[in-house]
């Protein structure tokens, strides 16, 4: 009965997870975009392109993996945990190594120059995403 209810719970929540995927972006996008104009819409687009590809370098497939490696020893914790301690280790150093990439390519990168702050705050997402991997 436990697993039933836990099946239910997850449905719904991941319903809500998916459809406030799609509301959240139509009520948020008109009113971002007169703010910032069609150029700051633009530039934003290309920090965020620019750093999801740095994202994917950081994660390098690990969220994947991770899913295999816990069911592997689900019912064993002291081996899940050490499983989550050991993708979270890997995964943050990935994340440290992709931020001081990034930092050279800020420097270096004269078109990335230009927006450092705005690539600074998107990047948060690396070091969101190297965190949500353990949760």
């Amino acid at each position: 009965m436990k697993e039933n209810n836990s099946i239910k719970f997850n449905f719904i929540v991941n319903s809500l997870l998916t459809i406030s995927s799609f509301i959240f972006p139509l009520i948020t996008f008109p009113y971002v975009s007169r703010i910032l104009l069609p150029e700051g819409t633009g530039k934003v687009s290309f920090a965020t392109s620019v750093v999801t590809y740095f994202n994917m370098f950081a994660q390098l497939g690990i969220p994947t993996y991770g899913i295999c490696a816990c069911a592997k020893v689900r019912d064993d914790k002291e081996a899940l945990s050490r499983t989550i301690h050991e993708l979270l280790i890997i995964n943050l150093i990935m994340s440290a190594f992709t931020y001081f990439v990034l930092g050279i390519c800020l420097v270096t990168v004269p078109r990335f120059q230009t927006e450092k702050t705005l690539f600074s705050i998107v990047s948060t997402t690396i070091l969101f995403n190297a965190v949500g991997v353990a949760l």
